[in-house]
Parts: C-alpha cells; structure tokens; sequence
C-alpha cells in the first residue's frame, strides 16, 4: 500500500531555489512551491521508511513564515489569500499531526486471494481531549489481520453468507470505542456481516459521516456493507441508544482497538463487554481485542484488563503482537501492539 500524497519534502527543494518574497515572484511560482512543499499524512505502511517524522527545517519555515508576514502587495486579493492560507498549512505539517486541520485518509486493507478493500476516513481536526478524532496505529494494523483472524479463531461465526432469518437475529459485531470507524467498516466489508459501530456523543458524526461515505463506496463496487453507528458510553452504558438503532440485544462478536487512555477504561470495557456479548451457544461468542504496547502505562492498563477478564469469566483462547506504527513513531522506533481473543468460560451465560 502506498501512503496517501506526500507531495514534497524539505530535502527535495534545495534551500537556494525558495526565491525571496521581497523580490515579488510570482503567483504561479509561489503556488507551486507551497503545494511541492506539502508533507501529507502517512498511512503507516509497515516499512519504516513510509512513516512521516515531523521535523522543523529552518530555511524552509522561516521563507514559509515571510509568505504569510508579507503584504504580497503585487497580488490581488484572492491571490494574497490563497497563499497565506497554504504557507500557515505547510507551517502546521512541519508542527505534527496535532497542528493539522482536519484531513482525509486512504486505507488499503488487504484480503486472501482478493483485491485489496479501499477505506476512506476523515478526520476533524484534533482538538482538546477527543482522541476519537484520529484514527489510530493499532487499528490500521488490527484491521490488515481480520481476515487471518476470521479464518484462524471466528469461522464457527462468520459464515461468508447470510442464509436465513437466525443469521439476522444475531447482530454479529460490536466495535467499542470505535473513534473514526477503520476497524468496524473494515470488519463489515471483509467479513460481510453486520456490524454496529459506537462511541461517545462527541465523536459520533463524524464517524456517522465516515460509514455513510464507505457504504456509499461500497454500494458503488458492489460490496455487502450492513454498518450502523450509535452512541455507547462506557460510564453509562444502561442509558446507551445502541439498542435503540438495532432489533436484538445479542452480538456473538466484540471488537476494539487502542481502547485504554485512563486507568478507569480497563474496567469499564471489561464491564461493558460482559453487558452486551450473547449468542445462540454463549460459549461461542468472542471478543478480539488491540492495545498499543507505547508506554508503561498502557502496558499497566493492558495487564489489568487481562486479569479482570479472566475474572470476569472470559478465558484467553489466542493473543500475538504486532508491528504498529502511527504518526508520530520515528525511524528508530519498532513499536509493537498486543492483541488477545476471548471467550466465555463454558456453561457461563451472560
């Protein structure tokens, strides 16, 4: 997979060519000097090399800061605009993806023995605490596994086809925490089963906004794509409209990645999952989980939820880690994420 356009790079203009804004150049020069300066998201392909490192160039920021402080008194006014507003965009991309406004992202998600799956997303730009805004290493990575894991621990759940009204009675998947949708809409295309997508109010359009654009996409190439999107608080989970959007309490599989940002969430998940997993043979149901290994912290939280799965009843059928890169993971990095698949302990309904 190719990361989205990554249209220039600090290296690839000499210094020497970034012609002095005193000097009046013109519009059409200084357009396409901002556009081939552009550094585009990375999309996190598993060679090192594809991931973006943010670094600030002196030069190159310094002649992007005299575009945006002149009076470009030559130009008319549309001109002026046009350039001012590429040259703070170009500033923003030297400052990481925080400083973005919002983007849009391609995601190639491969499948066995079939053409790769093609996922639109955008996301808002990032602002106070809603981490739900992003999409997020582990879940790009998780979502290139669904269908090693589909075939190696969910196949006495996924069909390939839905044949009758008892594949209808069971709303098959349920993504907790699902942030911009990747891992869900890639769990509906590439298993072909419905799946219900949730998270907090706040996050909620814009990830509504992102199913509605792939099932789009999906009608058009002709792809089964049964996706829903709902509100599922963890802090209240019994007031949550999930039930509301959908016509059975009873999901046989429980998906989330990247889920613990505070010591609380590791409790709140483990409780939330135990609430809504169901399915014909309860003992069948599964629960596939991704955690970042990035800090101590994480790890801490990853620990914690582990025993209080087991706890809980659920026993540990599978687990592996991962190469996870994001945005900001830099070359001499090898970051890893952990995921695990659950089951109910036998003769345990809940």
């Amino acid at each position: 997979m190719s990361s989205p356009s990554m249209a220039g790079s600090d290296s690839s203009i000499h210094a020497l060519v970034l012609p002095l804004v005193r000097a009046q150049p013109s519009f059409e020069t200084l357009l396409d000097l901002l556009n081939r300066l552009e550094i585009g998201p990375s999309s996190w392909n598993s060679a090192p090399i594809e991931v973006v490192e943010f670094k600030i160039d002196t030069t190159t920021s310094r002649w992007l800061l005299s575009v945006i402080s002149s009076d470009l008194s030559w130009m008319i006014d549309s001109e002026k605009h046009k350039l001012w507003e590429l040259a703070a965009k170009r500033i923003a991309e030297r400052c990481g993806r925080s400083a973005l406004p919002g983007i849009t992202r391609q995601w190639a998600i491969p499948q066995n023995g079939l053409p790769e799956i093609i996922i639109i997303l955008r996301e808002p730009a990032l602002t106070g605490d809603n981490l739900g805004l992003k999409t997020w290493g582990t879940a790009y990575t998780m979502a290139k596994k669904l269908d090693e894991i589909a075939d190696t621990y969910l196949s006495h759940l996924i069909p390939g086809t839905i044949n009758d009204q008892d594949d209808l009675d069971y709303n098959r998947v349920l993504e907790l925490g699902s942030g911009t949708g990747l891992l869900g809409i890639a769990a509906a295309l590439i298993w072909g089963v419905p799946v219900v997508l949730t998270d907090l109010p706040e996050i909620l359009p814009n990830l509504k906004f992102n199913v509605d654009e792939n099932k789009l996409m999906a009608k058009d190439k002709g792809l089964c794509f049964m996706v829903q999107s709902c509100v599922l608080d963890w802090s209240a989970e019994d007031t949550s409209k999930v039930f509301k959007a959908v016509n059975s309490e009873k999901f046989e599989i429980i998906i989330a990645s990247d889920p613990f940002y505070d010591t609380k969430h590791p409790q709140m998940l483990t409780r939330v999952i135990a609430k809504h997993l169901s399915s014909p043979k309860y003992e069948d149901a599964r629960v596939f989980i991704s955690v970042p290994l990035r800090d101590a912290a994480t790890i801490a939280m990853k620990d914690q939820f582990l025993e209080l799965m087991q706890q809980s009843s659920f026993v540990l059928h599978a687990a592996g880690k991962e190469v996870c890169y994001d945005d900001w993971t830099t070359s001499n990095e090898v970051p890893e994420c952990w995921w695990g698949i659950f089951g109910p302990v036998l003769n345990r309904q809940g």
